[in-house]
Protein backbone atom coordinates (compact mmCIF):
# COMPACT_ATOMS: atom_id res chain seq x y z
CA UNK A 1 0.00 0.00 0.00
CA UNK A 2 1.13 3.73 -0.78
CA UNK A 3 2.25 4.11 2.40
CA UNK A 4 0.55 7.47 3.06
CA UNK A 5 -2.74 7.55 0.81
CA UNK A 6 -3.83 11.60 0.81
CA UNK A 7 -7.13 12.74 0.12
CA UNK A 8 -9.68 16.01 1.38
CA UNK A 9 -6.41 17.90 2.78
CA UNK A 10 -8.37 20.75 2.56
CA UNK A 11 -10.95 19.43 4.74
CA UNK A 12 -8.88 18.09 7.37
CA UNK A 13 -7.86 21.69 7.94
CA UNK A 14 -11.17 23.42 8.42
CA UNK A 15 -13.26 21.26 10.61
CA UNK A 16 -16.10 22.67 12.77
CA UNK A 17 -16.37 21.26 16.45
CA UNK A 18 -13.30 19.87 16.58
CA UNK A 19 -12.02 18.32 19.73
CA UNK A 20 -8.53 16.74 20.64
CA UNK A 21 -8.55 13.38 21.80
CA UNK A 22 -5.33 13.44 23.89
CA UNK A 23 -5.87 10.53 26.13
CA UNK A 24 -6.99 7.20 26.23
CA UNK A 25 -10.65 7.38 26.26
CA UNK A 26 -11.34 11.04 25.35
CA UNK A 27 -11.78 14.63 26.35
CA UNK A 28 -14.34 13.84 28.56
CA UNK A 29 -13.20 10.53 30.09
CA UNK A 30 -15.86 8.51 28.92
CA UNK A 31 -15.14 7.06 25.05
CA UNK A 32 -17.48 10.67 23.73
CA UNK A 33 -17.12 13.20 22.10
CA UNK A 34 -19.35 16.05 21.25
CA UNK A 35 -17.75 16.29 17.50
CA UNK A 36 -20.43 16.70 14.67
CA UNK A 37 -20.73 15.65 10.92
CA UNK A 38 -18.51 12.39 11.56
CA UNK A 39 -18.49 9.58 8.97
CA UNK A 40 -21.36 6.74 8.96
CA UNK A 41 -19.64 4.77 6.28
CA UNK A 42 -16.24 4.76 4.87
CA UNK A 43 -14.32 2.42 2.11
CA UNK A 44 -10.58 1.53 1.77
CA UNK A 45 -11.44 -0.68 -1.19
CA UNK A 46 -8.37 0.59 -4.06
CA UNK A 47 -6.75 2.21 -1.91
CA UNK A 48 -3.52 0.28 -3.01
CA UNK A 49 -4.47 2.11 -6.25
CA UNK A 50 -4.32 5.52 -5.31
CA UNK A 51 -7.88 5.92 -5.76
CA UNK A 52 -9.83 7.76 -3.38
CA UNK A 53 -11.98 5.42 -1.51
CA UNK A 54 -14.90 6.98 0.21
CA UNK A 55 -14.61 8.77 3.48
CA UNK A 56 -11.29 7.74 3.55
CA UNK A 57 -8.96 10.77 4.15
CA UNK A 58 -5.57 9.06 4.22
CA UNK A 59 -3.43 5.19 5.63
CA UNK A 60 -0.10 5.34 7.16
CA UNK A 61 1.74 2.61 7.01
CA UNK A 62 2.87 1.48 10.57
CA UNK A 63 6.39 -0.17 11.74
CA UNK A 64 5.34 -2.96 13.97
CA UNK A 65 1.58 -4.45 15.68
CA UNK A 66 0.61 -2.82 18.89
CA UNK A 67 -2.26 -2.39 21.12
CA UNK A 68 -1.81 1.24 22.22
CA UNK A 69 -4.75 3.35 20.90
CA UNK A 70 -3.46 6.66 19.21
CA UNK A 71 -3.45 10.17 20.46
CA UNK A 72 -4.76 13.23 18.35
CA UNK A 73 -4.28 17.07 19.51
CA UNK A 74 -4.26 19.53 16.73
CA UNK A 75 -2.21 18.32 13.74
CA UNK A 76 -0.41 15.31 15.66
CA UNK A 77 -1.03 12.13 15.52
CA UNK A 78 0.92 10.02 18.45
CA UNK A 79 1.06 6.38 18.05
CA UNK A 80 3.44 3.68 20.28
CA UNK A 81 3.87 0.20 18.27
CA UNK A 82 6.76 -2.43 18.17
CA UNK A 83 8.95 -2.56 15.10
CA UNK A 84 8.60 -6.28 12.66
CA UNK A 85 9.72 -8.29 15.09
CA UNK A 86 9.42 -6.75 18.46
CA UNK A 87 12.73 -5.58 19.80
CA UNK A 88 12.50 -2.21 19.36
CA UNK A 89 9.50 -0.04 21.78
CA UNK A 90 8.55 2.99 19.00
CA UNK A 91 7.21 6.24 19.58
CA UNK A 92 5.91 7.75 16.54
CA UNK A 93 4.40 11.38 15.46
CA UNK A 94 2.20 11.73 12.61
CA UNK A 95 0.91 14.73 10.82
CA UNK A 96 -2.62 14.70 11.35
CA UNK A 97 -3.23 16.91 8.07
CA UNK A 98 -1.47 14.18 5.04
CA UNK A 99 -1.07 10.92 7.44
CA UNK A 100 2.86 11.20 7.24
CA UNK A 101 5.53 10.34 9.70
CA UNK A 102 6.97 13.42 11.39
CA UNK A 103 9.28 11.56 13.59
CA UNK A 104 9.79 8.25 15.17
CA UNK A 105 12.05 7.32 18.58
CA UNK A 106 13.22 3.94 19.78
CA UNK A 107 12.41 4.31 23.19
CA UNK A 108 13.55 0.58 24.55
CA UNK A 109 15.54 -2.20 22.59
CA UNK A 110 14.31 -5.48 23.97
CA UNK A 111 14.55 -9.25 23.54
CA UNK A 112 11.53 -10.36 21.53
CA UNK A 113 9.54 -13.15 23.09
CA UNK A 114 5.67 -13.52 24.11
CA UNK A 115 4.64 -11.66 26.48
CA UNK A 116 0.91 -13.08 27.61
CA UNK A 117 0.29 -16.79 26.88
CA UNK A 118 -3.25 -15.59 25.56
CA UNK A 119 -1.09 -14.36 22.39
CA UNK A 120 -3.15 -10.74 22.44
CA UNK A 121 -0.51 -8.53 24.60
CA UNK A 122 2.48 -6.94 23.64
CA UNK A 123 4.68 -4.66 25.64
CA UNK A 124 3.40 -1.62 23.47
CA UNK A 125 -0.09 -1.89 24.72
CA UNK A 126 0.20 1.36 26.91
CA UNK A 127 -1.88 4.55 24.97
CA UNK A 128 0.31 7.64 24.39
CA UNK A 129 -1.27 10.66 26.75
CA UNK A 130 -0.65 14.33 25.47
CA UNK A 131 -1.46 17.79 26.20
CA UNK A 132 -0.57 19.56 23.01
CA UNK A 133 2.92 20.49 23.81
CA UNK A 134 4.34 17.38 25.05
CA UNK A 135 3.83 13.54 25.11
CA UNK A 136 4.39 10.62 26.68
CA UNK A 137 5.00 7.29 25.91
CA UNK A 138 4.90 3.84 28.32
CA UNK A 139 5.88 0.68 27.40
CA UNK A 140 5.11 -2.96 29.20
CA UNK A 141 8.56 -2.80 30.00
CA UNK A 142 7.45 0.28 32.69
CA UNK A 143 9.84 2.26 30.37
CA UNK A 144 8.36 6.17 29.54
CA UNK A 145 9.76 8.67 27.52
CA UNK A 146 8.18 12.23 27.52
CA UNK A 147 9.07 14.27 24.10
CA UNK A 148 7.83 18.06 23.21
CA UNK A 149 6.54 18.22 19.67
CA UNK A 150 9.11 18.14 17.43
CA UNK A 151 10.49 14.95 19.01
CA UNK A 152 13.17 16.82 21.53
CA UNK A 153 13.30 14.24 24.84
CA UNK A 154 12.53 15.98 27.72
CA UNK A 155 12.52 13.06 30.29
CA UNK A 156 13.01 9.30 30.83
CA UNK A 157 12.85 6.81 33.80
CA UNK A 158 12.17 2.88 34.58
CA UNK A 159 9.34 2.48 36.75
CA UNK A 160 11.09 -0.39 37.65
CA UNK A 161 14.19 0.47 38.34
CA UNK A 162 12.44 2.71 40.75
CA UNK A 163 9.83 0.94 42.29
CA UNK A 164 10.05 -3.08 42.11
CA UNK A 165 9.61 -5.39 39.13
CA UNK A 166 6.19 -5.66 36.85
CA UNK A 167 4.91 -8.57 38.21
CA UNK A 168 2.05 -9.06 36.00
CA UNK A 169 1.10 -12.57 34.59
CA UNK A 170 0.07 -10.94 30.85
CA UNK A 171 2.46 -8.08 30.61
CA UNK A 172 1.77 -4.26 32.46
CA UNK A 173 -0.64 -2.65 29.81
CA UNK A 174 -2.00 0.70 31.85
CA UNK A 175 -1.81 3.84 30.54
CA UNK A 176 -1.10 7.12 32.61
CA UNK A 177 -3.88 10.01 33.18
CA UNK A 178 -2.54 13.50 33.14
CA UNK A 179 -4.45 16.07 35.32
CA UNK A 180 -3.51 19.52 36.07
CA UNK A 181 0.21 18.99 34.90
CA UNK A 182 0.60 15.66 37.15
CA UNK A 183 0.73 11.87 35.41
CA UNK A 184 -0.77 9.83 37.25
CA UNK A 185 0.60 5.92 36.87
CA UNK A 186 -1.42 2.90 38.51
CA UNK A 187 0.63 -0.52 39.09
CA UNK A 188 -1.85 -3.30 40.65
CA UNK A 189 0.68 -5.85 40.34
CA UNK A 190 0.80 -9.36 41.71
CA UNK A 191 2.28 -9.54 44.87
CA UNK A 192 4.40 -12.48 44.41
CA UNK A 193 7.16 -13.16 41.84
CA UNK A 194 5.31 -15.96 40.13
CA UNK A 195 7.36 -16.38 36.94
CA UNK A 196 10.18 -17.24 38.93
CA UNK A 197 8.06 -20.04 41.63
CA UNK A 198 7.38 -17.36 44.14
CA UNK A 199 5.28 -18.92 46.28
CA UNK A 200 4.88 -16.58 49.21
CA UNK A 201 3.82 -13.12 49.14
CA UNK A 202 6.29 -10.25 49.44
CA UNK A 203 5.30 -7.27 50.73
CA UNK A 204 8.08 -5.20 48.74
CA UNK A 205 5.32 -5.98 45.27
CA UNK A 206 2.78 -3.89 46.65
CA UNK A 207 0.09 -2.22 44.52
CA UNK A 208 0.17 1.91 44.42
CA UNK A 209 -0.30 4.80 42.63
CA UNK A 210 2.25 6.70 41.86
CA UNK A 211 1.90 10.48 40.89
CA UNK A 212 4.92 12.21 39.22
CA UNK A 213 5.51 15.95 37.52
CA UNK A 214 4.29 16.26 34.00
CA UNK A 215 7.39 18.59 33.06
CA UNK A 216 10.07 16.56 34.62
CA UNK A 217 9.26 13.34 35.55
CA UNK A 218 9.69 13.10 39.24
CA UNK A 219 7.95 11.61 41.63
CA UNK A 220 5.85 13.52 43.43
CA UNK A 221 4.42 10.98 45.99
CA UNK A 222 3.65 7.65 45.60
CA UNK A 223 0.23 6.37 47.60
CA UNK A 224 -0.58 2.63 48.42
CA UNK A 225 -3.58 0.88 47.07
CA UNK A 226 -4.38 -1.87 48.96
CA UNK A 227 -7.30 -4.06 48.78
CA UNK A 228 -8.47 -7.59 49.93
CA UNK A 229 -6.45 -9.33 46.79
CA UNK A 230 -4.40 -11.94 46.75
CA UNK A 231 -2.30 -14.15 43.98
CA UNK A 232 -3.85 -13.10 40.20
CA UNK A 233 -6.74 -11.21 42.06
CA UNK A 234 -3.99 -8.10 42.63
CA UNK A 235 -3.55 -7.71 38.99
CA UNK A 236 -5.54 -4.95 37.40
CA UNK A 237 -4.78 -4.29 33.39
CA UNK A 238 -6.98 -0.99 33.71
CA UNK A 239 -6.24 2.37 33.60
CA UNK A 240 -6.77 5.53 36.43
CA UNK A 241 -9.50 7.69 35.14
CA UNK A 242 -10.43 11.14 36.24
CA UNK A 243 -13.73 11.74 37.96
CA UNK A 244 -14.79 15.62 38.61
CA UNK A 245 -18.18 15.89 40.10
CA UNK A 246 -19.56 19.05 42.28
CA UNK A 247 -17.77 18.94 45.41
CA UNK A 248 -15.01 16.59 44.68
CA UNK A 249 -12.39 15.63 42.25
CA UNK A 250 -10.98 12.07 42.25
CA UNK A 251 -8.48 9.46 40.80
CA UNK A 252 -10.78 6.38 39.95
CA UNK A 253 -8.92 3.41 40.25
CA UNK A 254 -10.44 -0.34 39.35
CA UNK A 255 -9.02 -4.04 40.13
CA UNK A 256 -7.65 -5.97 42.71
CA UNK A 257 -11.28 -6.80 43.87
CA UNK A 258 -12.54 -3.21 44.64
CA UNK A 259 -13.16 0.28 43.11
CA UNK A 260 -11.75 2.98 44.87
CA UNK A 261 -11.39 6.83 44.89
CA UNK A 262 -8.20 8.65 45.37
CA UNK A 263 -7.63 12.63 46.24
CA UNK A 264 -5.09 14.20 43.80
CA UNK A 265 -3.31 15.68 45.82
CA UNK A 266 -1.84 12.87 47.75
CA UNK A 267 -3.21 10.02 46.72
CA UNK A 268 -4.99 9.17 49.73
CA UNK A 269 -8.16 7.06 49.32
CA UNK A 270 -11.28 8.37 50.03
CA UNK A 271 -13.53 5.66 49.57
CA UNK A 272 -13.49 1.97 47.96
CA UNK A 273 -16.41 -0.74 47.32
CA UNK A 274 -15.74 -4.19 46.66
CA UNK A 275 -16.08 -6.94 45.34
CA UNK A 276 -16.05 -7.11 41.51
CA UNK A 277 -15.67 -10.64 42.04
CA UNK A 278 -18.73 -12.18 43.95
CA UNK A 279 -19.05 -15.73 44.80
CA UNK A 280 -15.93 -16.35 43.25
CA UNK A 281 -12.14 -15.97 43.87
CA UNK A 282 -8.69 -16.87 42.18
CA UNK A 283 -6.82 -16.01 39.00
CA UNK A 284 -9.36 -13.06 38.45
CA UNK A 285 -7.84 -10.34 36.54
CA UNK A 286 -9.64 -6.12 35.83
CA UNK A 287 -9.27 -5.21 32.21
CA UNK A 288 -11.80 -2.30 31.66
CA UNK A 289 -11.72 0.93 32.87
CA UNK A 290 -14.56 2.48 35.02
CA UNK A 291 -16.82 5.13 34.23
CA UNK A 292 -18.99 7.96 36.21
CA UNK A 293 -21.99 10.43 35.77
CA UNK A 294 -22.43 12.80 39.23
CA UNK A 295 -24.33 9.97 40.57
CA UNK A 296 -23.02 6.83 39.88
CA UNK A 297 -19.55 5.11 38.81
CA UNK A 298 -19.81 2.34 36.32
CA UNK A 299 -17.37 -1.03 36.62
CA UNK A 300 -17.16 -4.26 34.94
CA UNK A 301 -15.69 -6.89 36.83
CA UNK A 302 -13.32 -9.73 35.59
CA UNK A 303 -15.11 -11.97 32.94
CA UNK A 304 -18.57 -13.84 33.78
CA UNK A 305 -18.53 -11.08 36.19
CA UNK A 306 -21.25 -8.34 36.45
CA UNK A 307 -21.17 -4.42 35.79
CA UNK A 308 -22.02 -2.71 39.02
CA UNK A 309 -23.38 1.26 39.90
CA UNK A 310 -21.34 2.45 42.54
CA UNK A 311 -23.10 5.18 44.38
CA UNK A 312 -21.12 8.59 44.21
CA UNK A 313 -19.89 10.77 46.91
CA UNK A 314 -19.07 7.69 49.75
CA UNK A 315 -16.64 7.73 52.11
CA UNK A 316 -14.71 4.93 53.57
CA UNK A 317 -15.41 1.24 53.00
CA UNK A 318 -18.82 1.37 51.25
CA UNK A 319 -19.91 -2.13 51.82
CA UNK A 320 -22.83 -3.69 50.40
CA UNK A 321 -24.99 -0.54 50.90
CA UNK A 322 -23.01 1.00 48.16
CA UNK A 323 -23.95 -0.88 45.23
CA UNK A 324 -27.00 1.26 43.24
CA UNK A 325 -27.67 -2.10 40.77
CA UNK A 326 -26.06 -4.61 38.90
CA UNK A 327 -26.00 -5.69 35.34
CA UNK A 328 -25.75 -9.36 34.31
CA UNK A 329 -26.73 -10.40 31.52
CA UNK A 330 -23.80 -10.10 29.97
CA UNK A 331 -20.31 -8.81 31.21
CA UNK A 332 -18.32 -6.25 29.86
CA UNK A 333 -14.84 -7.41 31.37
CA UNK A 334 -12.52 -6.45 28.35
CA UNK A 335 -13.83 -3.54 26.53
CA UNK A 336 -14.38 -0.58 28.74
CA UNK A 337 -17.99 0.64 29.29
CA UNK A 338 -19.21 4.13 27.37
CA UNK A 339 -20.72 7.17 28.51
CA UNK A 340 -22.31 8.97 25.83
CA UNK A 341 -25.65 11.14 25.50
CA UNK A 342 -27.21 10.13 28.86
CA UNK A 343 -26.96 6.24 28.38
CA UNK A 344 -24.19 3.74 29.48
CA UNK A 345 -23.09 1.50 26.36
CA UNK A 346 -21.71 -2.02 27.54
CA UNK A 347 -20.20 -3.89 25.41
CA UNK A 348 -18.79 -7.80 25.47
CA UNK A 349 -15.87 -8.93 24.07
CA UNK A 350 -16.96 -12.59 24.23
CA UNK A 351 -20.44 -12.47 22.78
CA UNK A 352 -20.01 -9.82 21.03
CA UNK A 353 -23.01 -7.76 22.55
CA UNK A 354 -23.82 -4.81 22.93
CA UNK A 355 -26.49 -2.92 25.39
CA UNK A 356 -27.98 0.41 25.65
CA UNK A 357 -28.47 1.09 29.16
CA UNK A 358 -30.80 3.52 31.83
CA UNK A 359 -27.67 4.68 33.87
CA UNK A 360 -29.90 5.40 37.07
CA UNK A 361 -31.90 2.50 36.94
CA UNK A 362 -29.49 -0.64 35.12
CA UNK A 363 -32.69 -0.98 32.47
CA UNK A 364 -32.33 -2.17 28.97
CA UNK A 365 -32.67 0.47 26.12
CA UNK A 366 -31.57 -1.52 23.71
CA UNK A 367 -28.99 -4.59 22.83
CA UNK A 368 -27.85 -6.54 19.95
CA UNK A 369 -25.14 -8.67 17.64
CA UNK A 370 -22.42 -6.20 16.49
CA UNK A 371 -20.79 -8.83 14.42
CA UNK A 372 -21.98 -10.30 11.32
CA UNK A 373 -22.26 -14.50 11.50
CA UNK A 374 -19.64 -15.01 9.68
CA UNK A 375 -16.84 -12.86 11.81
CA UNK A 376 -15.72 -15.30 14.85
CA UNK A 377 -13.79 -12.19 16.49
CA UNK A 378 -14.01 -10.86 19.55
CA UNK A 379 -13.75 -7.23 21.04
CA UNK A 380 -10.74 -6.29 22.32
CA UNK A 381 -10.81 -2.90 21.98
CA UNK A 382 -13.05 -0.06 23.65
CA UNK A 383 -16.24 1.38 21.91
CA UNK A 384 -16.62 5.37 21.02
CA UNK A 385 -19.01 7.68 20.44
CA UNK A 386 -19.63 11.02 18.72
CA UNK A 387 -22.54 12.79 16.86
CA UNK A 388 -25.10 10.15 17.17
CA UNK A 389 -22.71 7.08 16.52
CA UNK A 390 -21.04 4.38 17.71
CA UNK A 391 -17.44 3.39 16.53
CA UNK A 392 -15.99 -0.33 17.53
CA UNK A 393 -13.62 -3.00 15.94
CA UNK A 394 -12.64 -6.28 16.38
CA UNK A 395 -9.97 -8.65 17.05
CA UNK A 396 -9.42 -8.89 13.10
CA UNK A 397 -9.50 -5.18 12.90
CA UNK A 398 -13.38 -5.47 11.03
CA UNK A 399 -15.09 -1.97 11.94
CA UNK A 400 -18.68 -1.63 13.07
CA UNK A 401 -20.33 1.96 12.86
CA UNK A 402 -23.98 2.20 14.85
CA UNK A 403 -26.78 4.26 15.95
CA UNK A 404 -26.46 5.20 18.90
CA UNK A 405 -30.75 5.99 19.67
CA UNK A 406 -31.57 2.17 18.52
CA UNK A 407 -29.32 -0.96 17.42
CA UNK A 408 -29.05 -0.45 14.04
CA UNK A 409 -25.82 -1.09 11.87
CA UNK A 410 -25.21 1.54 9.68
CA UNK A 411 -21.95 -0.02 7.70
CA UNK A 412 -19.42 -2.80 8.28
CA UNK A 413 -16.10 -2.79 6.67
CA UNK A 414 -13.70 -6.03 6.55
CA UNK A 415 -9.92 -4.19 7.07
CA UNK A 416 -8.42 -7.83 8.36
CA UNK A 417 -4.89 -7.28 9.21
CA UNK A 418 -4.48 -9.50 12.11
CA UNK A 419 -4.70 -8.68 15.62
CA UNK A 420 -6.20 -5.60 16.87
CA UNK A 421 -7.04 -4.30 20.32
CA UNK A 422 -6.18 -0.72 20.07
CA UNK A 423 -9.41 1.43 20.24
CA UNK A 424 -10.93 3.90 17.66
CA UNK A 425 -10.46 7.43 18.31
CA UNK A 426 -12.20 10.80 17.31
CA UNK A 427 -10.62 13.74 16.77
CA UNK A 428 -10.65 16.81 14.58
CA UNK A 429 -13.41 15.46 12.69
CA UNK A 430 -12.06 12.57 11.58
CA UNK A 431 -12.04 8.95 12.97
CA UNK A 432 -8.73 6.94 13.61
CA UNK A 433 -8.62 2.93 13.43
CA UNK A 434 -5.56 1.24 14.19
CA UNK A 435 -4.93 -1.99 12.95
CA UNK A 436 -1.36 -4.38 13.24
CA UNK A 437 -0.50 -3.01 10.30
CA UNK A 438 -1.78 0.74 9.49
CA UNK A 439 -3.34 4.10 11.19
CA UNK A 440 -6.76 4.33 9.29
CA UNK A 441 -8.03 8.19 8.92
CA UNK A 442 -12.01 8.31 8.13
CA UNK A 443 -13.86 11.27 7.81
CA UNK A 444 -15.91 13.47 5.31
Amino acid sequence: MNKCLLAGIAILSCVAHAENWGQWRGPNNNGSTSESNLPDTFSIEDADKKTHPKNLAWVCDLPGASNATPVVFDTNVFVASNNADGSELIGICINRLDGKIRWQKVVVKTTPGTVSGTGKNTLASCSPVTDGKQVCFTFGTGDMACYDTDGKELWTRSIPKDHGELTYLHGYSSTPLLYKEKLYVQVLRRDRLEARGGKAADPKFDSYLLCMDWKSGKDIFKAPRKSDAKDGECESYSSPVLYERPGRTEILISGSLWVSGHDPENGKEFWHWGTLTPKITGNVRSVSLPVATNDFIFAAGPRKRPVFAIKAGGNGDMKEGGKAWEFAAHDCAVPSPMLYDNYLYLLDDDKKKMSCIEPGTGKVKWDGLLSAPEDKAGFSSSPVAGDGKIYCMNERGNVVILSSQEFKVLCRVDIDEGFTAASPVIAQGHVFFRTAKRLYCVGK
